[in-house]
C-alpha cells in the first residue's frame, strides 16, 4: 500500500495550509497526526458523505491559540485507503491500473491461504496498525470485502479491531521473540554474511 499515516497527516497539513504555524516540521506532524485521530474518519459512502457534508465545518482551535476550519478534508484524507477513484494527484501520488487498496491487499493474501482456511480466514480479520483505529474503518472494510465475497459462498466477515491494535504488531512479535524455541529459528549476522539473501 503506497499510501498510509504520514500520508494521511501530510495531506491534513497541505489541505489546511500548517505548514509554517509552528516552529519545526516535528511540531507539523505531531499535530497533524493529533488533528486526524482526533476528527479524521472513513466514509462508508464517499460520494454520499460528499453531499451531505458540504458545508459542514468543525472549528479547530490550535496551540496559539488561533483558530481552523476542518471540512471534508477528514474523511478526504483517508479515501485514497479504499479507493483509487479519488483525486491521488492531491495527494502527490500517482493512480495506475496496478495500484492496490485495502480490500484487495486483502483479498490478495486469502488468495494465497490453502483452500481449506480460506473462509476462516475471510470471516475472521483481525485489524491492526494506527490507521485502523480511524472511526469507521472496520465498518467500510468489512463493507468492501463483503461485497467481494465469492459469488454465492454465503461468507460474510467478521473485522476485529483489538483495544491495543495500535501496537499489536509489536506485542506480537515480542511474544514471539521470548517463546523458548525461536532461538533455535534466529538467522545470525554472520550466517547472513556467509550465505547471503538466499538464507531466508
Amino acid at each position: 500500500l503506497d499510501y498510509a499515516g504520514g500520508d494521511i497527516s501530510h495531506f491534513l497539513k497541505d489541505k489546511l495550509n500548517l505548514h509554517g504555524l509552528f516552529r519545526s516540521p516535528f511540531s507539523e506532524n505531531k499535530f497533524a497526526d493529533s488533528l486526524k485521530q482526533k476528527l479524521g474518519y472513513v466514509a462508508q459512502d464517499y460520494q454520499l458523505e460528499k453531499q451531505h457534508t458540504m458545508f459542514e465545518r468543525i472549528v479547530y482551535r490550535l496551540p496559539d491559540g488561533s483558530e481552523i476550519e476542518v471540512g471534508q478534508e477528514r474523511f478526504q484524507c483517508t479515501e485514497t485507503l479504499f479507493s483509487r477513484n479519488v483525486k491521488r494527484s492531491s495527494l502527490g501520488l500517482q493512480s495506475t491500473a496496478d495500484t492496490l487498496i485495502i480490500s484487495e491487499l486483502v483479498h490478495e493474501a486469502l488468495g494465497q491461504a490453502t483452500q481449506d482456511i480460506r473462509q476462516v480466514l475471510f470471516e475472521n480479520i483481525v485489524c491492526s496498525g494506527g490507521n485502523t483505529m480511524l472511526k469507521g474503518f472496520d465498518d467500510r472494510l468489512k463493507r468492501e470485502m463483503d461485497a467481494n465475497a465469492p459469488e454465492n459462498s454465503g461468507w460474510k466477515t467478521r473485522v476485529f479491531g483489538l483495544v491495543d491494535r495500535k501496537l499489536s504488531c509489536w506485542i506480537g512479535g515480542s511474544i514471539m521473540a521470548s517463546l523458548s524455541h525461536m532461538d533455535q529459528l534466529w538467522i545470525t549476522k554472520q550466517q547472513y554474511e556467509e550465505v547471503g539473501p538466499s538464507l531466508i
